[in-house]
């Protein structure tokens, strides 16, 4: 039985999407047939089918986006993500409302944390060190008044609107959530996850990572099945784009660098340490957190780097081909001019300028036997001036 989560009514018409492919130029038309396996888009020509393995992504057209009132967040084993405006834990289930108050049930043991509040990036960073580490019980994080971060290990037993019940040396504690940063769950040795087909992104930016998915055409919904095992419908007219796993393509923004070292162009450790963080590569958005962009074409996957930066990428897998497309950032106006060179497995693959009054180029380089990218975006001939280059769709296919 399906589990619905209908984020906002909607007229049930076909909805128009461009579906992007792995090969070819994208296709616009309406979806009549969506499953696991594939899709057929009704367009001008008539119908086309197509196997989920040949695409890239489905973007759906600009939704309205609905007010976002839910600030607590909820991350699955699985890696989806999602606000919810309310939570309730009791045993092994738990009940949420997300969007328009509609409920998500799923088991306590597929959560792998929820954030009750939004944080400072220096709170962030330490939550997010306490999320990765390991342990052996249930986390509670708290936020101490002056903003700092503590943990302390136990049991989470229960959730309410108020209260998280935490059992602690024996002893069950009320604890109020506002004064929580938020709670980390233990992952059971024996709970497992399905790969992936497909993650869905929402009109208020939740994230889901599924398994199985199958239209129904004559509500215009999407019934999904999440990795972590819970049912889950969609409405279409709230979706704004599907982005397919496939075994054969890997983004580079998905892969964590071995090394980035970004040398400003005034010398000095001072200088280094306030702007590192300013100029240290974007992974999927531009330097300013608007997405990432060369020419007119938006994109939702790539990276945007400053110069001087060298960044090494080490493959998991042997890939044949590195696709990409470059160009300055468009919100330089023209200014920017950088040399880049790629390496792989410190052998030149290839070097060249890149203004910012060029026309975006698509690059598709042979990488076979390839293990280490190396990516060098260096000063060309105006200082560090407007050096801000964008790699759209940055990928490597085998």
């Amino acid at each position: 039985m399906w589990t619905t989560v209908l984020l906002s009514a909607a007229l049930l018409v076909p909805t128009e999407v461009q579906v992007n492919l792995l090969q070819g130029d994208p296709v616009a038309g309406s979806i009549s047939m969506l499953t696991s396996q594939e899709i057929t888009l009704t367009g001008k020509s008539g119908d086309t089918r197509y196997a989920l393995d040949q695409l890239q992504s489905i973007v759906f057209a600009q939704q309205t986006v609905p007010a976002k009132d839910a600030t607590t967040l909820v991350t699955l084993h699985d890696g989806s993500s999602f606000h919810t405006k309310s939570i309730t834990l009791t045993g092994e289930q738990c009940t949420m409302v997300i969007g328009n108050a509609q409920s998500f049930i799923c088991r306590a043991d597929s959560i792998r944390d929820i954030q009750f509040k939004s944080l400072t990036d220096e709170a962030l960073r330490q939550y997010q060190q306490i999320i990765a580490a390991d342990s052996a019980e249930d986390i509670l994080i708290v936020q101490r008044p002056a903003g700092a971060i503590d943990q302390l290990e136990g049991i989470v037993e229960a959730i309410d609107g108020e209260f998280v019940t935490f059992s602690f040396d024996g002893d069950k504690i009320p604890v109020e959530i506002g004064k929580l940063a938020g709670i980390r769950l233990v992952k059971p040795a024996n709970k497992e996850t399905s790969k992936s087909r497909c993650r869905i992104t929402d009109a208020l930016n939740n994230v889901w990572q599924v398994s199985q998915l199958k239209l129904i055409p004559e509500n215009q919904e999407l019934q999904t099945k999440t990795c972590t095992g819970e049912s889950l419908t969609l409405k279409l007219s709230e979706l704004r784009r599907l982005d397919f796993a496939s075994n054969n393509i890997l983004y580079l923004s998905d892969i964590t660098p071995e090394a980035v070292e970004w040398t400003p162009f005034l010398s000095g450790n001072l200088i280094r340490k306030r702007l590192s963080k300013v100029y240290e590569p974007r992974m999927d958005i531009s330097v300013d957190g608007t997405p990432l962009m060369v020419g007119t074409e938006t994109y939702s996957k790539g990276m945007s780097i400053h110069s001087r930066t060298v960044m090494s990428l080490r493959l998991p897998d042997i890939y044949s081909k590195l696709q990409m497309d470059i160009g300055i950032d468009p919100s330089m106006r023209g200014r920017g001019h950088v040399e880049l060179t790629i390496l792989g497995d410190n052998k030149q693959l290839f070097q060249d300028f890149v203004t910012g009054s060029d026309k975006p180029r698509t690059l598709d380089i042979n990488i076979a036997e390839v293990r280490r990218i190396t990516i060098k975006v260096d000063y060309g001939k105006n200082l560090d001036i407007g050096d801000q280059l964008n790699l759209g769709n940055a990928r490597v296919l085998k």
